[in-house]
């Protein structure tokens, strides 16, 4: 990651902090929603990544980038379950729409 987008990462999740909003929380939260919706099964998988996250060091959406492509390493090596490459993939996503807002195509 480069020093400006760390720098922007770093302001978008003080701002979005300030209002009580974890912007890892809510990315776990969006993929849930599109691969299952809504129901106890997702929430469930949130709290479960979340925590399993956090036992490997990765505390914020600028923690997830910056080892997005180890991640599966470390979940393994803690004895945790490693998450597919399309899931992967999706969170990558939702963290650029977080960031940058929705793909244009899709909102016409």
């Amino acid at each position: 990651m480069t020093a400006a987008a760390e720098g922007y990462m770093k302001e978008f999740e003080a701002d979005v902090m300030m209002n009580g909003f974890d912007p890892l929380h809510g990315m776990l939260e969006m993929v849930a929603f599109k691969r299952v919706g809504i129901c106890p099964e997702a929430d469930l998988w949130v709290e479960t990544v979340r925590a399993n996250f956090s036992d490997v060091g990765v505390d914020s959406v600028r923690d997830f980038l910056v080892s997005v492509l180890e991640i599966n390493t470390k979940l393994s090596a803690a004895g945790l379950p490693k998450l597919a490459n399309a899931t992967l993939t999706m969170m990558l996503k939702e963290v650029c729409e977080m960031i940058a807002g929705p793909d244009e195509k899709k909102t016409k």
